[in-house]
């Protein structure tokens, strides 16, 4: 696993590694949750001007 730079590494197969290092080797990993984060504008109604 590269580690040489942020975020090099393959987060899926780091997760692997540690969660079978904490929960033991043959138990099972949830599937992997993304999620982004934005701001949401309010919608501009001012069409008519």
């Amino acid at each position: 696993m590269d580690f040489c730079a942020p975020d090099k590494a393959d987060d899926i197969k780091l997760n692997e590694i540690v969660w079978r290092s904490v929960r033991g080797e043959h138990s099972s990993r949830p599937a992997p949750r993304r999620a982004a984060f934005y701001k949401a504008h309010a919608k501009d109604n001012d069409d008519d001007k």
